[in-house]
C-alpha cells in the first residue's frame, strides 16, 4: 500500500461536503474509516476537524463510514442512519463524509488491505497523491504524521522502523504482563476447576 497509489473511491452516498471524485494533488490527504457505533471513531472527530481546519487549503480529511450493520447485505437502512448521526454532529465533524456501499467496496478496496482489523484505521495521502501511511487512526500519530508531510520530513522507511520499535516494545510488555498474571494465578486452575 505504502508508496502506490490509493483505489478508487467508491461510495453509497456523500452526508457531508462536496463529493469526491478524485484526491486532488499537491494536499495532504486523511481518509478515516469509522463507525457510528465506534467510541474511539467518535472521540476522533474534533480531533480530524481541528486538523483540517489548522491546516485548511493544504490537508483535507474525508470520514468513509464503514461496518454498520446491516441485517442482510441489500439493506440500506444505514445509510440515513449515518446521515442522521453525521447531521447531529453538525461543526463538531467539519469535513467530508461519506457512506461505504451496501457490498462494502471501500471496505473491501481501503480497509482490509491495511489489515489493522479495527477503527479508525487511516489512510495518509501525500501530496504526491502517493500513499504516505496507513494504520490505527489514533489522532496524535495521524496529526504528526500529516505535519511531517506538510514540512517535506517525512521518512516512510523511518516510520515504519518507529512502528515495528513501538509494537516489539508492546509485545514485550503483554509477555511480561501475561508471565505476572501466570505466576500470580498458580493454582486457581485446582481451586476453581
Amino acid at each position: 500500500l505504502i508508496g502506490k497509489a490509493p483505489p478508487a473511491i467508491t461510495v453509497a452516498k456523500w452526508v457531508k461536503g462536496e463529493p469526491l471524485t478524485e484526491l486532488e494533488k499537491g494536499k495532504v490527504w486523511v481518509i478515516d474509516f469509522w463507525a457510528t457505533w465506534c467510541g474511539p471513531c467518535k472521540a476522533a472527530i474534533p480531533h480530524l476537524s481541528k486538523l483540517a481546519k489548522e491546516h485548511a487549503g493544504k490537508v483535507e480529511v474525508v470520514g468513509i463510514s464503514i461496518s454498520e450493520r446491516q441485517k442482510d447485505p441489500t439493506d440500506t437502512a444505514y445509510i440515513e442512519l449515518v446521515q442522521q448521526f453525521v447531521d447531529k454532529q453538525g461543526e463538531r465533524m467539519d469535513y467530508r463524509v461519506a457512506v461505504d456501499t451496501p457490498d462494502k467496496r471501500m471496505h473491501t478496496a481501503w480497509f482490509k488491505p491495511t489489515g489493522t482489523g479495527g477503527i479508525p484505521t487511516a489512510w495518509i495521502i501525500g501530496q504526491d497523491g502517493i500513499v504516505a501511511w496507513t494504520g490505527i487512526g489514533e489522532p496524535a500519530v495521524v496529526q504528526r504524521i500529516v505535519e511531517a508531510l506538510l514540512a517535506g520530513k517525512f521518512d516512510p522507511k523511518e516510520e515504519a522502523r518507529h512502528q515495528q520499535e513501538l509494537e516489539a516494545t508492546a509485545k514485550q510488555r503483554a509477555e511480561a504482563d501475561i508471565a505476572k498474571a501466570r505466576a500470580s494465578d498458580k493454582g486457581t486452575d485446582e481451586k476453581f476447576p
